[in-house]
């Protein structure tokens, strides 16, 4: 199967999932799996998903995302399929990602 259509399908399958996640499924390299993510963000089929803090980031300490000590989640992005040109990004909270199965 070509790269462009594979990661197109396993983002369909899983609705949303980071680089590293679809580069596991796929066995292609980060920058293919960025490549492949960017053409479908400019026919409009992808986004990219604004990431909300977790739950403890902030809360404990107040000090704000990583003043605490745990290291910021930020550099994450996460792609999200879109079918419909009516959809739109909503923010969503972060939890740790795990492994997609292949």
């Amino acid at each position: 199967m070509k790269p462009l259509f594979a990661v197109r399908d396993r983002l369909r399958e899983q609705g949303m999932a980071t680089v590293s996640q679809l580069a596991v499924v796929t066995d292609l390299p980060f920058a293919t799996i960025e490549d492949m993510l960017a053409y479908w963000q400019r026919r409009g089929r992808v986004e990219l998903v604004p990431l909300g803090a977790g739950d403890g980031c902030g809360s404990a300490c107040g000090g704000g995302c990583a003043s605490c000590g745990v290291p910021s989640e930020s550099g994450v992005r996460v792609y999200r399929w879109r079918e419909s040109d009516k959809a739109t990004a909503q923010p969503v909270t972060f939890h740790r990602p795990t492994l997609l199965r292949k």
